[in-house]
């Protein structure tokens, strides 16, 4: 028997006994740049490759490396910031007592969830919030050291609040008036974000004749605001 010949542009390529099959995968092959294409049964020992011949890596985004997440401390400091911009816009949109008593008020929540996270985050020396209503001032402190405030991991700076001043601009008037905390003026906090106590904390704010009460739960450490009452 005569071997076939099959002609590709102008030039002759004799199979001769070859099979037609065997020829088709080794040009697959070859077009894919692999040198070991595999057959049935077989796993093939080809990589991937790119279109400039490189080698592609899987499971890796385009710069090579893994997806970066967030840690919950960050994700706390973010929605506290948050929060103090916006207690600081509503407070600009209106100068009513009642509008800056909210304002201190959702300020206030804003610090007990960020004391209430360092707190988790620094299980060895658990944070807490120290009230001075005579001073009108509050601030956030590490429990080794409750007379000195913490600073800030984003503005750098001590975590003390006055009313009407630097983050609580714009609430001039509103003052610390009473708080109920286990005997104390101290809101202490675990490492699961829990209280110190078995009731619920209460602080109260006051502004021009009216209060409102924060209370937060003593198993969550859940902060929840009243409503506005006249006194």
């Amino acid at each position: 028997m005569e071997p076939s010949t099959i002609t590709e542009s102008g030039t002759d390529r004799h199979l001769g006994d070859r099979k037609v099959g065997t020829i088709v995968t080794d040009r697959l092959a070859s077009a894919k740049g692999c040198t070991d294409f595999p057959i049935a049964g077989q796993m093939s020992k080809c990589k991937l490759q790119s279109s400039d011949n490189h080698p592609v890596p899987l499971h890796t985004n385009q710069l090579g490396t893994r997806p970066a997440g967030y840690t919950l401390i960050e994700i706390m400091i973010v929605v506290l910031i948050v929060a103090i911009l916006g207690a600081m816009a509503v407070a600009r949109m209106g100068d009513t007592s009642a509008t800056r008593l909210r304002s201190a008020a959702q300020l206030l929540v804003a610090d007990i969830n960020f004391a209430q996270s360092e707190s988790i985050g620094h299980g060895a020396d658990l944070r807490l919030i120290r009230f001075d209503l005579q001073n009108n001032t509050y601030h956030i402190a590490a429990a080794s050291d409750a007379g000195t405030p913490i600073t800030h991991p984003m503005t750098k700076a001590p975590c003390l609040v006055r009313f009407g001043q630097a983050t609580a601009h714009g609430m001039e008037g509103v003052t610390l008036s009473a708080v109920s905390m286990g005997g104390d003026s101290e809101l202490r906090f675990g490492v699961y974000g829990q209280l110190d106590q078995a009731v619920p904390a209460t602080v109260t704010l006051a502004a021009d004749g009216q209060a409102l009460t924060i209370t937060i739960h003593p198993v969550t450490g859940e902060a929840t605001l009243g409503d506005i009452v006249n006194q």
